[in-house]
């Protein structure tokens, strides 16, 4: 049996090689934006990576019209309340400086 501060040799090169691509892959890397949960009954949370500046979240309805708007968001998580939208299907699109990226989102 292996004492609990045990540290692997690969694990241990695993973790610098982690550390030194950090900077490298942060550069060079495109935005990410995670929204969940989907299907949701109410909250919607957003973690977003990789951003330069604020962005904003629009919530459009299936006809095209904006329901909800968030502007100028500058932490890297949000969590917008849509528990006084109708039940269906609505599009949530998340606009940055340099990118736009639309989501379905259902609402039960």
């Amino acid at each position: 049996m292996m004492p609990e501060e045990y540290t692997s040799p690969e694990t241990t090169k695993s973790k610098e090689l982690k550390e030194e691509d950090t900077d490298e892959t942060i550069l060079g890397a495109k935005p990410t934006i995670v929204m969940y949960p989907n299907p949701t009954s109410g909250e919607v949370n957003f973690r977003f990576s990789n951003m330069e500046g604020p962005v904003s979240i629009t919530v459009f309805s299936s006809t095209g019209t904006r329901i909800y708007e968030v502007k100028e968001v500058r932490e890297s998580t949000e969590i917008l309340n849509l528990s006084h939208l109708r039940k269906g299907i609505c599009f949530v699109t998340v606009e940055g400086r340099d990118f736009r990226k639309t989501s379905k989102l259902v609402i039960r």
